[in-house]
């Protein structure tokens, strides 16, 4: 059977399904419209996360750099002969000027905004000096290394810290050089009036016969030493060594004190109520204690030894030879040890026991200026008796005794109560001192600077050049760095000098002679000038450090003129002839002075303060000790030792 299609009901459903067409279309247009939200913001997140990362890399590149900055400084002043106060100065110095006054802006524009890090270092406070039986020492600082990367307002910091290690090698038994001694000369020194020396003092002969003249140091001559002035005493405060001669300490009148001992390849003698050595004296010769001197130590002599009245020597005396106390009040406080004889004139004492190989002589001249042994006897020989002297103790003779426990006589001394021979005397050095290799280096004579009448600052560069004349009236600037020059002519009314140690130190190398007078300030900043007698003043410890930054070598005479006062010089001075500063009163000198073939003089009053020399190895001995006692040397450590870096994190 044929059915009809029913059109009716088509029609009443046509409705139905454009409403559900309709609802379609609706929920797929939310779907479009919700993905493409989502898309957005997953877009501006990955915009945001894109810029942060970014920001987070500008951070740690301005780190990366500054790291990289510091280590090629390190690894620079790693091979200049420093101390460790130095090296960390000057490293200080480079990261102050070079990167913490400096914003990194190196880096590619990112959409259309210039990326920055601003890079800052701190010294952690922390300081490590380690020490291992004297055979180097080590410091170590800390260096926090603060980045922040910026892209428009948006920044990120991170930091991180580096470990910097200075260590020196010390070399055991190691030769004094020249420049360890506050004056050094090849040839004979003689000191003026009211000298005022801080250091050590070495030369071939050394004549302290000057009213006033003080030496805070040691004083060594290749000879002999004469220490003697007026009433204005001379003084020693360190220790005296004559290497091969005599010393001779007030002696032929007059006055002269050693507050250390005295070591001589020869003599030693005391002259006066006035000469004095406060320690030790040892002697391969003789020593003589005369009128009125005193030693507050013991005495050493490989030879004979003579007290005089009121003569002194308040601990024990040694003798490899005859001891005589001359007349009264002569005096050995304690024991007394002689090889040979020993004479006791009227009136004097032995404080303690006495010890001797051969006869002991006691004189009397009237009963109440006898002489005495407060301890026992212990002769090898005879013992001789005035009236009324006195032994106290016992005592024993290897021959006779004509008045003293004669049972104690034809005895064997045994070793414990023979004599103790003395000890030599001992010297910094085994051999003399050798004046350094002068260096080679050639001016260029078509290069004269002549600085002009009053000139202010005028900066001179570091390089080679010929003469430099500088007029009256006029200041002159020298930068770290190395001068080479044919003459320097400076000895002019109203003059100064400017020393700019900012970016380390300065050498200034002369063929023909250096002439200067006036002031000289010194900076290690650029700015903050100081003179060097107030910066002596207010900073001694910066001073000297900045003086050891210093060396002039000249091939000629070096003189400082009376020109301008305040008379000032500043660093190590060596010339190959002489050293004038006899035309100079009052004169200030923070450094060191040597000379080659001649000789240093000074006027009356000079003021010479040590500094040890730590500037850069100039090549001819003359850059620091290398590593020697003086805390002065190369770093001794590998690159990867010396530097350390602790890994970056964010802040």
């Amino acid at each position: 059977m044929i059915r009809c299609f029913n059109f009716d009901r088509f029609k009443n459903q046509k409705g139905s399904a454009l409403v559900t067409v309709l609802m379609i279309s609706i929920i797929i247009t939310i779907l479009g419209i919700s993905l493409i939200s989502v898309a957005a913001s997953n877009f501006r997140l990955t915009v945001v996360d894109r810029d942060f990362q970014a920001v987070y890399y500008i951070a740690e590149s301005g780190a990366n750099i500054a790291v990289d900055k510091i280590r090629g400084k390190v690894d620079e002043l790693s091979e200049q002969v420093l101390s460790h106060d130095a090296f960390f100065q000057s490293l200080n110095n480079y990261i102050n000027n070079e990167i913490n006054t400096v914003t990194l802006d190196q880096f590619e524009e990112s959409f259309g905004e210039q990326p920055v890090a601003e890079v800052t270092v701190t010294v952690d406070d922390t300081k490590r000096i380690e020490r291992t039986e004297d055979d180097y020492t080590k410091e170590v600082n800390t260096y926090v290394i603060t980045s922040i990367g910026r892209i428009g307002d948006r920044k990120r910091t991170v930091n991180t810290t580096v470990d910097i290690a200075h260590k020196i090698d010390i070399v055991k038994g190691s030769k004094p050089s020249a420049f360890d001694y506050v004056v050094y000369s090849s040839q004979s020194l003689s000191l003026p009036n009211a000298s005022n020396i801080s250091g050590d003092v070495y030369s071939s002969k050394v004549n302290l016969e000057s009213a006033g003249t003080q030496i805070d140091g040691n004083v060594i001559s290749e000879t002999s030493v004469s220490i003697k002035g007026s009433s204005n005493i001379p003084r020693v405060t360190g220790n005296v060594y004559a290497l091969n001669g005599d010393v001779n300490v007030a002696a032929g009148g007059g006055s002269g004190i050693v507050e250390g001992s005295v070591h001589a390849n020869g003599n030693v003698t005391l002259g006066s109520s006035n000469g004095k050595v406060l320690e030790d004296v040892f002697a391969l010769g003789n020593v003589s204690v005369l009128q009125g001197a005193s030693v507050s130590g013991n005495v050493h002599s490989s030879g004979n030894v003579t007290v005089s009245a009121n003569g002194s020597v308040s601990k024990d005396l040694f003798s490899m030879g005859n001891v005589t106390l001359k007349s009264s009040n002569a005096m050995i406080s304690g024991n007394l040890h002689a090889a040979g004889d020993v004479l006791m004139e009227s009136g004097t004492k032995a404080g303690q026991n006495v010890y001797l190989n051969g006869d002991l002589t006691m004189q009397n001249s009237n009963k109440n200026n006898n002489s005495v042994i407060q301890g026992n006897v212990f002769a090898g020989g005879n013992i001789y008796k005035g009236n009324n002297t006195q032994i106290n103790g016992n005592s024993w003779a290897g021959g006779s005794t004509n008045q003293h426990n004669p049972g104690n006589v034809n005895v064997i001394i045994q070793p414990e109560n023979k004599p103790k021979n003395p000890q030599k005397p001992t010297f910094p050095i085994v051999e003399k001192v050798l004046p350094p290799e002068l260096s080679v280096f050639s001016p260029d004579t078509s290069k004269n600077i002549t600085v002009p009448q009053g000139s202010t600052n005028f900066i001179i560069e570091p390089g080679v050049y010929g003469d430099l004349f500088v007029n009256g009236g006029s200041t002159v600037v020298f930068k770290s760095g190395d001068y080479v020059f044919n003459k320097i002519d400076g000895a002019r009314w109203g003059q100064s000098i400017r020393l700019d140690l900012s970016n380390g130190p300065i050498n200034i190398y002369s063929k023909g002679d250096i002439m200067y007078t006036g002031p000289v300030y010194v900076t290690e900043n650029t700015k903050d000038w100081k003179g060097i007698d107030v910066l002596y003043r207010d900073d001694p410890e910066t001073a000297i450090r900045l003086a050891g930054m210093v060396y002039w070598e000249t091939h000629g005479e070096f003189y400082l003129n009376n020109s301008t006062d305040p008379r000032h010089w500043f660093g190590t001075v060596y010339a190959n002839m002489d050293v004038d500063l006899s035309n100079c009163s009052s004169a200030f000198i923070i450094g060191a002075l040597a000379t080659n073939k001649g000789v240093v003089t000074s006027g009356n009053n000079p003021t010479i303060i040590y500094a040890p020399l730590g500037g850069e190895d100039t090549g001819g001995g003359n850059g620091g000790s290398g590593g020697g006692p003086s805390g002065e040397g190369k770093n001794s450590l590998s690159p990867d030792l010396r530097f350390r870096i602790n890994p970056i994190r964010e802040n």
